[in-house]
This record gives C-alpha cells, structure tokens and sequence, in this order.
C-alpha cells in the first residue's frame, strides 16, 4: 500500500467516523427529546448472538489453525502505520511468537539496520512506543466512537455483565492464558534481548474485539472504521512486534490443547505448538518441565517435589504421582490432623531439620498438594495460621 492510498483510506475512516458520531449525536438527541429508553436486557437471540460471538473469538484466536493471509496482515500493518504518521515499516512474517523475538534480534544485528520502540519523530517524543502511537491513533477512529455508542443506548448494568461474560469466556482463555503464560514463557528463554510484545493481534485484543463485534451484530453500534478493523484482524495475527522502521507478525499456534475450564493442558505432549516447532507444556493452566509431562506418573521420582519450589507445579506433581504414593516414598510421618488437613515431617537427606508439609486438599479442585511451612511448626492450626501472615486461623471470619 502507497502512502497516497494510505492516507485516502485514513481520510475515508474520518469521514465514516464522523458519520457515526453525527449518528450516536442524533440518538442522544432523539432519546431526550423521545425519552427513549436505553438497552436494559438482552433479548433471547441477542443472548444467543453472545454465545455465538464468544465462541467465535476463542476460535478464531486459539483454535482455527496456523493460516495467515499474508497480504491481508501486510495491509492491515501499513494501515495501522499509514494512520498513525509513522513510515511503512518492513514486515516480516514470523512462525511462532520466539520466531518474532529472533526476527527482532536478526534485524537489529544488520549493518545499516537501526529498529526501535521510542525515540520516533520531534513531533511523537512525548509517547514512549510505535505501540503507543499507533493505540492514540486507532483509538481517536475506531474505540472512543464504539464505546460511545455502547455507553449512550446500554445501560450501565447490562454493559458490565456483558463485559464481565465476555472477560470469562473470551479474555481468561485467551489473554491470561494462552497471552500472558506464554509471554512468560517466551521472556524467560529470551533473557535480557526479550522485546515486548505489541497488543496488536488476537491474542491480546480477542476479548475487545468480541465485545465490541457483539453490539456490532446487536445493532448498538455503527462505525465503518470498526468494521474495517474486525475484517483485518481476520488476517490471523496472534502476536506482534510492532517497531520504528519494522512489524513482526506472528502465525497462531497449530495445535492447542486444553482441559475443560479451557486452561492449557496436555499429558501427552505439548499444550501449544507452533509450526516451527516452538512449544509450551502446561498441566490445567501450569507451565511444567516437558520431562514430568513426558513421564508416566508411575515412573516420577517423587523426590521431585523437594526439588519444586513453585507451588502450584508441586500440586500438578502430587496430582499426577498421587498424594499416598507421595506420602510413603518420602516416609512422611503425621504429627498432627484437623478438620481435613494433615502436618508432615518429612526425613529428608541431609538436613538435620526435618521439613515440614502442610497437607491439604484444594476444594474447588479435589486435588491434594503440599506447601512447606517453618520447622518450629506443631499444629494444623498453627501452620494455617502462618500461611495468612501470623493471625488466628478463623475460618467464621474468614468467609
């Protein structure tokens, strides 16, 4: 995309946004003068359409494969950068997001080569990143008018739990998990060279995109800008690195695999894999070390807890080994039992101080685990008291 066609497509999106303000002015206007009422409830197929919609996202996000349009995701970058005053940048299509982090270190190390995230421009010094531009720009077109829409024809309750079950179904599986545990991930193998990711691609934004493509659909709100927006995001970009002077864009995972509540989860094999072989494993929404997936629980040496500082990768650990198989192999002894939960001191290899374990089971998720409290501990009561920083375990006045 040329810059002229760049800048014809920007203008046409202010014209179409001020169209749509003019439309939601007229509405406002019309509610106080009519004494229209805004949206309450939802009616029986507009819940349906945020079933549908919901379902939609996470698919599109996590489950419909690695396809990118290629052409499609190029223009959509340009736009973005055309939009926001800032040069067409060169974009590079990655396999996996580490392939864009090693994209990023490749370009960087090229003669001649110098990509940034700040410093752009006299005119944009006051913002920090492409990032940061590129949101102020889109924003001014697309979300400000869409928001507006929503928040004069919707209620304030109806527009909160439509959020709240959008969060849920879309934003939890996607963004907190699948985003934010393989940033994790990804910025730990990446050490003092990791770039930040942009927010611009499905797996940051899914949770947006359902909500506003939900009152889209529902007829709340019209805004050409917005549906030019949904259209390039169905070019299939997971994540990207957006900087001065370079774009890289990442496919979507090729497999994902996930347990019932829709955390990552696999026992087999990798929970998340991308096409050039950059995986993740995870136990119901945990990282874990691929040799603990890839061992039967019957052969995990159960000394591996000692070793696990991490709480909830030690409850996966005791969940896939088994609480009493734990218990005998590490000669726990019990020294004191209240109301379900278990102190043990544990023999272990040279310490002369015996650890001691809380033992307990979690019941939301039926699974026991074990969590190390001081040695000086000699009651269940004293250790749950310890667990909440010092103060008397009161489970009244806790609930």
């Amino acid at each position: 995309m040329g810059r002229a066609e760049g800048f014809a497509l920007y203008f046409r999106g202010e014209m179409e946004y001020a169209l749509d303000r003019r439309d939601n002015v007229f509405f406002v206007a019309c509610q106080r003068f009519f004494g229209m009422k805004k949206l309450g409830n939802l009616s029986a197929s507009q819940e349906k359409l945020l079933l549908q919609r919901t379902g939609y996202w996470v698919g599109e996000a996590l489950l419909a494969g690695d396809a990118l349009d290629e052409a499609a995701a190029r223009r959509a970058v340009n736009f973005w950068y055309e939009v926001s005053g800032l040069a067409k940048p060169e974009v590079v299509i990655a396999d996996s997001p580490m392939g864009c982090q090693r994209a990023v270190r490749a370009a960087r190390g090229r003669p001649g080569k110098d990509v940034t995230s700040a410093g752009l421009s006299p005119a944009v010094k006051t913002l920090s990143s492409v990032e940061q531009i590129i949101r102020q720009k889109m924003g001014a077109l697309v979300w400000s008018d869409a928001d507006g829409a929503v928040t004069s024809r919707v209620e304030a309750d109806l527009r909160y739990r439509v959020e709240f079950e959008i969060c849920s179904r879309v934003g939890v599986p996607v963004k907190l998990q699948a985003w934010s545990r393989v940033c994790r991930q990804i910025k730990a193998q990446a050490g003092p060279d990791f770039e930040d990711f942009s927010s611009w691609g499905l797996a940051w934004l899914a949770d947006w995109y359902c909500y506003h493509d939900f009152w889209r659909m529902a007829g709340i709100v019209r805004n050409r800008a917005l549906e030019m927006l949904l259209e390039q995001v169905k070019a299939g970009v997971f994540m990207s690195v957006l900087l001065d002077g370079l774009a890289v864009l990442s496919r979507r995972p090729a497999a994902v695999r996930r347990n019932g509540p829709g955390e990552l989860h696999s026992h087999a094999g990798p929970a998340i894999l991308w096409r050039d072989g950059c995986r993740f494993y995870f136990l119901n929404g945990i990282p874990i070390d691929e040799k603990i997936i890839t061992t039967s629980g019957r052969e995990l040496d159960s000394c591996l807890l000692l070793e696990t500082k991490n709480e909830e990768q030690r409850r996966e650990i005791v969940r896939k080994i088994g609480i009493e198989r734990v218990c005998r192999e590490l000669k726990a002894k019990t020294i004191d039992s209240w109301n379900g939960y278990e102190l043990l001191e544990l023999p272990l290899p040279g310490m002369a101080i015996r650890a001691k374990y809380l033992k307990m089971r979690n019941p939301s998720l039926g699974v026991y685990h074990l969590e190390g409290v001081p040695p000086d501990i000699k009651t269940c009561r004293d250790a749950l008291s310890w667990r909440i920083g010092g103060r008397e375990w009161n489970p009244a006045i806790l609930t």
